[in-house]
């Protein structure tokens, strides 16, 4: 049996026409980024705790980055692992371009409905083992979205008083 509760909440359209009036102008563009970064830290330091360690290429290659769909109104962050020319402009780390095999794991290679090798038999000529997937990436975003969460709040909550003051 479900009971109905009713919650009256007063007040809400004069904190919403305040923020309206800040929004607009302090809360966009870099302001957001940081609320985003702040948010993004604690995945990327479970991240990096979580994949695995041979040379460390792989722990220092994974990132977050302001993505290039990202507008004026509409902010977008990245998370992922540094690769290929972006990797060859950091001078302290190497091209972890195997992450996604480490994440998802591989094994048997098929395009177009036909084989090109097994593990067995090797692919192309050359015999490859396969690998179990050993996720770091999505279990830590699992372990850390409300502290991811709360990190964005903070900081929003900080860049509100910036706004506030300015």
């Amino acid at each position: 049996m479900s009971e109905d509760i009713t919650i009256n909440v007063s007040g809400l359209d004069e904190i919403r026409r305040a923020l309206q009036s800040i929004i607009p102008q302090h809360f966009q563009g870099a302001a957001l980024q940081k609320m985003l970064t702040a948010a993004a830290a604690p995945i990327i330091a479970a991240a990096k705790e979580r994949a695995p360690v041979k040379t460390g290429t792989l722990q220092g290659d994974i990132y977050s980055f302001k993505h290039p769909d990202s507008t004026v109104t509409y902010e977008i962050r990245g998370i992922t692992v540094r690769t290929g020319k972006y990797a060859k402009r950091t001078k302290t780390h190497g091209d972890a371009y195997y992450w996604k095999w480490i994440e998802y794991g591989h094994g048997q290679i098929v395009t177009d409905g036909k084989t090109l090798g097994t593990p067995q038999s090797g692919y192309f000529g050359k015999v490859v083992a396969a690998y179990p997937a050993h996720p770091f990436m999505r279990p830590a975003f699992d372990s850390q979205k409300f502290n991811a969460l709360q990190a964005f709040q903070d900081a929003a909550t900080k860049q509100l008083g910036i706004a506030a003051n300015a």
